[in-house]
């Protein structure tokens, strides 16, 4: 399909509805997921594609990597946004030299028992409770159903529990 203006429209037309139904699913803000919605058909005018061979996955998949840059960015926290009182409340109430020397422990023990689970095991894990995905956008992104997305991440959780409980934690 050619986005030329009248296609781009056409493409719009026809699926702008899906794009903002899933973008929400993954942002869960309906005017986050209308404004990325606008940025997947920008960034295809702007890509100067004369010709696209699956335009839907193109959309789909420029939807999915914005709403990722969205959520990374959403995550981070500008330190010049940081006024001077709240940078004095900040660092009055850091960890303790234990309590980030146990943190530490815990999150090596934690990496161990990770890295026994199956590959896609951990990587729903990852995607969903590291990356902040939601179930459905993490079946989308390894092409399985979201019952096995949860299948993957009860056991998950539950061998981490297990791989905690052995190390006395």
């Amino acid at each position: 399909m050619n986005p030329d203006s009248a296609g781009l429209s056409r493409l719009f037309l026809e699926h702008s509805r899906s794009l903002t139904k899933y973008l929400n699913g993954i942002v869960s803000k309906a005017e986050i997921a209308e404004e990325l919605v606008q940025e997947v058909f920008v960034r295809l005018r702007l890509s100067g594609r004369s010709e696209l061979e699956s335009p839907r996955g193109f959309l789909f998949r420029t939807a999915q990597n914005l709403a990722r840059d969205y959520l990374r960015r959403a995550a981070r926290v500008p330190m010049d946004r940081l006024d001077d009182q709240s940078a004095e409340r900040l660092s009055g109430c850091g960890p303790s030299p234990e309590e980030v020397l146990a943190a530490r422990q815990e999150l090596a023990i934690v990496r161990a028992v990770l890295l026994e689970l199956p590959p896609k095991c951990r990587r729903v894990f990852l995607l969903a409770r590291i990356e902040g995905l939601s179930e459905r956008a993490v079946a989308a992104e390894m092409g399985i159903s979201q019952t096995m997305v949860r299948k993957h991440l009860a056991r998950a959780v539950r061998h981490i529990h297990a791989g905690l409980g052995r190390s006395g934690r």
